[in-house]
């Protein structure tokens, strides 16, 4: 098989692979991709070079198990090579491990925001006290 073979049936294998995607890409409305992610898919498009991204939303400096096992098992569906078909379990345990300490950070935040909000409410009926 040459190398203009090989590419074509790549491409087909993609195209066939992510075309159930496409329905549902729709749905997500207009969405920034910026970084190192962002420069690669404009160079890929303004020179012309076929592209796909595989991308899921993060939030900045949180770790992300469940997004990362997304992206692994959707390459794994799109990719004819074995080698990108990874093992998700690990980061599935991590998933429910961050979930439970961001929901303990959660319920600490806002049991401290109510604190806070009724020590200003007493200030302030201490403060129309005196005037």
């Amino acid at each position: 098989m040459n190398v203009k073979q090989s590419e074509k049936e790549s491409q087909a294998d993609v195209n066939k692979n992510t075309s159930e995607y496409k329905d549902n890409s729709e749905n997500l409305g207009p969405t920034y991709i910026g970084g190192v992610s962002g420069g690669l898919l404009s160079s890929c498009i303004s020179n012309n070079i076929p592209c796909i991204a595989v991308l899921v939303p993060s939030l900045s400096g949180i770790p992300d198990p469940e997004g990362a096992a997304i992206l692994l098992e959707t390459v794994a569906k799109v990719t004819r090579y074995d080698e990108l078909r990874i093992d998700v379990k690990p980061l599935r345990q991590q998933e429910n491990h961050v979930k439970k300490n961001l929901e303990k950070i959660d319920k600490s935040i806002r049991a401290q925001q109510k604190t806070m909000n009724e020590n200003v409410e007493c200030q302030n009926e201490e403060n129309l006290m005196y005037e």
